[in-house]
């Protein structure tokens, strides 16, 4: 950032913004705001975490999109927005990171394609990168838009004419 005031300029309108959203979608929340690691993180608190995470967490991705073009939309320098709601991102990546080891040690153990999905960029970053490092097995996105299904296919095992292991991704790990 260009200076400690530009910054703390943005956090202030980031809070603001963040805060007259959920007052008109009818949320009592308080919001924290901080800078870290060069993004701007929001962290919000309140009854109706529900509302805003949304089934799969698609309405939480949903408005810290809306929150992204908001607080970039002047020609300053961008900054990426990251919003959380009650440690929800936390949460979902630590059950997917469990949810990709249990599946990993299953396709290596079966010598089979374990097939998971449709998720979001998101959710199919964090399992590529919980997977990388181990080198018995490797990973593949397949599909086409943002919902695309993840292959975790255990090395020596062609993708073509190969059984598979069809997984629902809502069956994850409490």
């Amino acid at each position: 950032m260009a200076t400690d005031w530009a910054l703390e300029e943005r956090l202030r309108e980031a809070k603001e913004m963040i805060t007259g959203l959920l007052e008109r979608m009818g949320v009592k929340a308080s919001v924290e705001c901080r800078y870290e690691n060069g993004n701007l993180h929001l962290d919000v608190t309140g009854d109706e975490d529900g509302m805003i995470i949304g089934k799969k967490g698609r309405t939480l991705d949903a408005i810290e999109t809306l929150m992204n073009r908001m607080v970039n939309r002047t020609g300053t320098e961008p900054i990426r927005v990251v919003l959380d709601v009650d440690r929800y991102r936390k949460r979902r990546e630590e059950n997917l990171t469990r949810t990709a080891h249990r599946l990993a040690k299953k396709a290596k153990g079966e010598q089979r394609i374990v097939t998971i999905g449709p998720l979001c960029p998101r959710d199919r970053r964090v399992i590529h990168l919980a997977l990388a490092g181990d080198p018995g097995l490797r990973t593949e996105s397949v599909g086409e838009g943002e919902m695309k299904k993840l292959r975790i296919i255990p090395l020596g095992k062609e993708p073509e004419g190969s059984r598979t292991i069809e997984q629902n991704p809502t069956r994850f790990e409490r």
